[in-house]
């Protein structure tokens, strides 16, 4: 069925004191089918990484297992040691909703410290999983200027000699767009993050305003999208998340042709389901974000335990 199409996304997998919950969380999409997953080197305070292998076991060499990180943002320099204090203070937030500890806050994209070969990066995040060969590695919300020919010379070098399995780039439309064309020959994958007004009004309100004229834009043109596609299109609002996914996939799908396009949405999985359920693409595939219950509520072994 449709979840071959889906990875869980490992952003809130903590060590430290989180760790079983951490796991829990794994076993559960293991359980559902789920062997697709989408880590970094800065996702839960710096551990993800490691914690998703120490999860996975054995399970994390069996060829079905397809594990893809990034680089470009750097962990938080004490992450390690926050992660312990994670489930007290996810206790304390429970019963002081005026605590406001930011210690699950992802580091953020500055150019300074963030690994610049891509070699270096992979090569660190395989230590951390213990693992010989990587799904796949990607560009992680950098701008277009700092994706350069040494990036993508280095990523094709990792791909010739088997580190990795694939190379791209993840972020907002705009930039991977154009990371794609600095890495053309490279790239087979476009992660493109699509927030709603739920998780990000802020960020929300000006991407739907430009979605929506990129979305009146496909349906306008002559040669933009053959007519199965545009019927597709015709049928959807574009004041929903899955409106827009829509216009960003397809509009990446026409000017690149990556083997993959990858969907992130932080809040609304159910969604993102329909989505992959609505579309004939076999290149879509989908993220379930761990800050979502959506992986535990279909998970058969949470449905069993009740």
């Amino acid at each position: 069925m449709f979840m071959n199409k889906i990875a869980l996304g490992c952003h809130n997998l903590t060590g430290g004191s989180s760790y079983r919950r951490s796991e829990r969380l794994v076993h559960c999409a293991l359980d559902l089918g789920i062997r697709r997953f989408d880590v970094a080197p800065s996702y839960g305070l710096g551990t993800a990484e490691n914690t998703l292998a120490k999860a996975l076991g054995r399970r994390r060499l069996d060829p079905e297992v397809d594990i893809t990180t990034k680089f470009g943002i750097a962990p938080p320099k004490y992450g390690p040691l926050l992660a312990w204090f994670r489930e007290p203070y996810r206790s304390l937030r429970g019963r002081c909703k005026s605590a406001s500890l930011p210690i699950t806050r992802q580091a953020s994209a500055s150019s300074a410290g963030w690994k610049k070969s891509a070699k270096a990066a992979a090569s660190a995040s395989l230590i951390n999983m213990n693992l010989d060969r990587l799904g796949g590695l990607l560009t992680h919300e950098r701008l277009p200027s700092e994706v350069t020919n040494h990036i993508r010379d280095e990523l094709a070098e990792l791909i010739h000699v088997g580190r990795i399995g694939r190379a791209g780039c993840s972020g907002e439309i705009e930039n991977v767009s154009a990371m794609l064309d600095n890495i053309n020959g490279v790239a087979s994958i476009a992660q493109i993050s699509v927030l709603d007004r739920h998780c990000a009004p802020d960020i929300a309100e000006k991407r739907y305003f430009q979605l929506g004229h990129l979305a009146t834009r496909i349906l306008e043109g002559e040669d933009m999208l053959a007519p199965a596609l545009k019927k597709i299109l015709s049928g959807v609002d574009y004041l929903n998340d899955v409106g827009l996914a829509y216009a960003y996939v397809l509009a990446c799908l026409r000017h690149h042709s990556p083997d993959i396009v990858c969907i992130v949405n932080a809040s609304n999985c159910e969604r993102l389901s329909a989505l992959l359920k609505g579309s004939e693409d076999p290149r879509i595939q989908a993220i379930a974000l761990t800050n979502g219950n959506w992986v535990l509520e279909k998970s058969p072994i949470v449905s069993r335990a009740r």
